[in-house]
């Protein structure tokens, strides 16, 4: 009995709670990149796409809500623009987004959001912005404690969301999460999503994979990276590729 009880007591925690925590004044800045290719064939027309997106956000929360998510937060937007490499209606170069070098608010209201500017909602001015500052990133966290080795699902609507990315209408799919190893306090999750949708008629499928890293102890994310593919017709034809990479700093 005694070494079977000393096993015990020296075995690590069989489980690990995968939950996000916010802290009034915590201040935190949010680093993204995302590139997205695409090659479309339409009338025998071949026409490419290669955009990449870069954000710096500093984040400030201001209220937290009953769930311990943020209610209310002060972003200051420090970088959010386009790199355009290739555009068939464009040159190279870079496009600014008009929210950058400004600050916002954010409130939730219900399920949704509004982003304010002093007390005007400047929502539908700033949509894509918008999407990016909330992200509903508690969407794919699991519900319950996990074990290394074990897996759990979210719709990948949900998964899309949580990383400020756009849910077509009718996206059907799912994420399935992996919780890969502990190490110093950090969890590395491994992810695929699969994902497929209708638009005009025609399918379209997409792929992707990825790692995201969690402090454990803290609650909080520390970066994800995902690539992904995706197949479709427009027309005639298309297939793409796409690259992600987030990244959290706390103060």
């Amino acid at each position: 009995m005694v070494p079977l009880l000393l096993a015990l007591l020296l075995a690590p925690d069989s489980t690990h709670e995968l939950k996000l925590r916010f802290e009034k004044g915590m201040v935190y800045e949010e680093t993204s990149t995302r590139r997205i290719r695409l090659r479309l064939i339409e009338q025998k027309r071949v026409a490419k796409f290669d955009v990449e997106e870069e954000c710096l956000f500093r984040r400030t929360v201001l209220a937290v809500g009953g769930d311990g998510l943020p209610s209310e937060e002060r972003v200051e937007v420090l970088r959010f623009a386009k790199r355009i490499h290739e555009r068939p209606d464009g040159e190279a170069g870079s496009d600014a987004n008009p929210a950058e070098g400004k600050t916002f608010l954010w409130r939730r209201s219900g399920e949704g959001y509004v982003l304010m500017a002093g007390d005007k909602d400047v929502t539908e001015e700033h949509p894509r912005l918008a999407e990016r500052l909330l992200s509903y990133r508690a969407k794919r966290m699991p519900e319950k404690p996990v074990a290394v080795g074990a897996t759990w699902e979210v719709p990948a609507g949900a998964f899309l969301e949580s990383t400020g990315q756009t849910v077509p209408p009718g996206l059907e799919g799912a994420a399935v999460f992996k919780l890969e190893e502990v190490k110093d306090g950090i969890a590395r999750v491994s992810f695929e999503v699969k994902s497929g949708y209708k638009e005009r008629g025609k399918d379209i499928a997409g792929v992707q994979k990825g790692t995201w890293l969690f402090d454990v102890a803290r609650g909080r994310e520390v970066s994800l990276e995902a690539e992904g593919s995706m197949e479709f017709d427009r027309l005639e034809a298309g297939d793409g590729s796409l690259a992600m990479t987030r990244t959290l700093t706390y103060r």
